[in-house]
């Protein structure tokens, strides 16, 4: 199977799209199932560092579960583009 690459221009697109579709659902970039799924993954640290660097940490994290969720459909966009070459 050939791979398809993509240039900085096509992903800048992309990445534009996946902005554009974010504010289309208005729900921001993390979605409910993410924000549960960060929360509880740091729950633990609620209770063993001060309240203001849990905040900082929590932020972070949210920070980090949007670039995943854009990455995600990024690497979707490719993979749909090389499903649809290979049907070519």
């Amino acid at each position: 199977m050939d791979s398809i690459h993509l240039s900085g221009k096509m992903k800048e697109q992309i990445r534009e799209i996946y902005a554009q579709q974010i504010q289309k659902d208005k729900k921001g970039a993390v979605n409910l199932w993410e924000k549960e799924t960060v929360l509880e993954t740091i729950q633990d640290l609620k209770g063993s560092i001060p309240e203001e660097e849990y905040e900082k940490v929590r932020d972070k994290a949210f920070v980090l579960a949007s670039i995943g969720e854009e990455a995600g459909f990024v690497m979707g966009f490719v993979y749909a583009a090389r499903l649809f070459k290979e049907c070519l």
